[in-house]
């Protein structure tokens, strides 16, 4: 892998990173035993198909941000054996609706030894990607707000208002006296 045992890093900021043609990310950050932050951007795994080994090993990693992730191999799964075994203090792994669990097909050992992870449930000793989701197992659906500013009108008068909630969650907007809104 990519930084395999580069155990002196405790940051690895790839926020910047070209990988639009990234098909195999096996073993990329396995063994950075000292790292505490990884930081991926939006990181393009559209393409990835082998995801094994990754972040194994990552001894001082607390959370991961793979909210950007988009499962959609061309192979049409993911295989990510080991993909965060012994990762000892991990606690949060953000994912959003591009994390497809149905993707990942080979999965021995993914989260084995993660005893500190909690997203939707907490470590319950299974270590198969059944607990790969963020509706029932270990992930955690990311929390992404959304602000609309408006002005809603009431004759030739304006009055300036703002909405904001997570994305999935229903907003609604007071009902307009007269003419309606004007978003911005």
């Amino acid at each position: 892998g990519m930084f395999q045992s580069c155990n002196t890093l405790t940051k690895i900021d790839l926020k910047s990173f070209n990988t639009l043609e990234l098909e195999n990310m096996a073993d990329m950050f396995n063994g950075c035993t000292n790292v505490t932050n990884i930081v991926l951007g939006s990181f393009d795994v559209s393409k990835v198909n082998n995801m094994s080994g990754t972040f194994r090993d990552c001894l001082y990693l607390t959370t991961l941000d793979l909210s950007s992730w988009n499962l959609n191999p061309s192979s049409g799964y993911v295989t990510a054996n080991n993909m965060f075994n012994g990762d000892l203090r991990l606690k949060t792994v953000n994912v959003s609706n591009g994390w497809r669990p149905t993707s990942i097909k080979a999965n021995t050992d993914m989260f084995t030894g993660c005893t500190a992870i909690a997203g939707a449930t907490s470590w319950n000793g299974s270590a198969t990607s059944t607990m790969a989701n963020g509706d029932s197992g270990y992930l955690t659906m990311a929390q992404v707000e959304i602000k609309l500013n408006y002005i809603s009108y009431s004759g030739n008068t304006g009055t300036q208002g703002k909405v904001s909630g997570a994305v999935g969650s229903v907003v609604e907007l007071p009902i307009p006296v007269d003419n309606g809104y004007v978003f911005g």
